[in-house]
């Protein structure tokens, strides 16, 4: 009887914790210059692809999610931040799912 109230209260204790560790998915802008975004909450080894939408078009790259869940995701220069990119979406092949707004401020986006 002993060993299963042990067993029952590692089982309360440990249960939120792979539960919240098992979160989801989200998306975040690391850097704007060039742009580059860090993907967490993500199946581990999944493979994601990471779109930028800009209004002349969208900007693709491709990834593959670390035990953890995570990847960073770096576009080239001409991902321009005040000029276009406005919504970046992830998602995995496993069904993870991610977006993110990117609306500039208007200070960094004001003419020299």
């Amino acid at each position: 009887m002993k060993r299963v109230a042990i067993a029952i209260a590692l089982l309360a204790i440990l249960l939120p914790l792979a539960a919240s560790a098992a979160g989801r998915a989200g998306l975040r802008i690391t850097d704007r210059s060039p742009l580059a975004v860090r993907g967490t909450g993500f199946r581990p080894l999944e493979r994601v692809t990471v779109t930028a939408f800009e209004p002349q078009g969208s900007l693709v790259r491709r990834a593959v999610a670390t035990r953890a869940g995570a990847f960073t995701v770096r576009f080239a220069a001409s991902a321009e931040w005040c000029n276009g990119v406005r919504e970046i979406r992830a998602v995995g092949r496993a069904g993870s799912r991610a977006m993110v707004w990117a609306l500039p401020a208007r200070a960094e986006c004001a003419a020299p």
